[in-house]
């Protein structure tokens, strides 16, 4: 299995301690990696296509009769992978790691052809995690939007300056869509303060620009109270 830096990213929404601080990587039936992490509150999922094993060199391969479908990595065994991670390799291959069966068991295996990096993992059967899959609504959603990533982060940015002090759970932002091609109204909700935003960069889901994008597939679930426990 393939497991890419971008999926080592859902690690921010794992908790510090317990079943629920490991991310889960899995094989999926359409011949993608999945990678997936909770804290209890945000449920996150990267999905990106696995490598055929024929392209992979030789020294990150595993045993081809038994292939790895599912492991756990730990906040230390993710530092060391991110750590040995080559970020611009000439070869795409060589910039991953490989989830692989190796002879003392899984492994995550990365190398820039000079040297090779092995850590040892926790099979799937040896812990315990939350299955968010039978939780993702099955029904058309009632309404979609999406927004650019750097005016999200600058809503937040300025929020949290604005409320610096606050307990985190009595603030929030609140989206109202009027249409795609519309000023859309953010409301910051804290005690005391009246604050708004305007902005015009969300757009409706089924767009030409989010269909090209379905090949890398990132699912996330929030709430804010802790809806999904641990299976331990």
């Amino acid at each position: 299995m393939r497991l890419t830096r971008r999926q080592l990213a859902v690690r921010h929404c794992a908790k510090s301690d317990g079943p629920m601080s490991r991310i889960k990587v899995s094989a999926t039936k359409d011949g993608c990696v999945s990678a997936e992490a909770t804290d209890g509150k945000i449920w996150c999922q990267v999905i990106e296509p696995d490598t055929p094993y024929e392209d992979i060199p030789d020294e990150l391969q595993g045993k081809a009769e038994q292939p790895l479908t599912s492991a756990f990595l730990d906040q230390s065994q993710r530092d060391k992978l991110l750590k040995a991670l080559p970020k611009n390799h000439t070869i795409p291959v060589c910039r991953d790691a490989y989830l692989v069966q190796g002879d003392r068991g899984p492994e995550a295996r990365t190398s820039d052809l000079e040297t090779l990096t092995c850590i040892r993992l926790a099979a799937s059967q040896e812990e315990t995690f939350p299955d968010a899959s039978k939780l993702i609504p099955k029904e058309e959603p009632l309404f979609a939007v999406s927004f650019s990533l750097e005016v999200l982060e600058s809503l937040v940015t300025t929020a949290k300056g604005i409320t610096e002090g606050m307990k985190r759970d009595e603030v929030a932002l609140h989206f109202e869509s009027h249409g795609c091609d519309e000023i859309q109204q953010i409301h910051l909700i804290a005690p005391d303060i009246k604050a708004q935003f305007l902005t015009k960069t969300m757009v409706d889901l089924t767009s030409e620009v989010f269909k090209a994008q379905k090949a890398r597939e990132v699912r996330i679930w929030a709430r804010k109270d802790e809806w999904l426990k641990s299976s331990s």
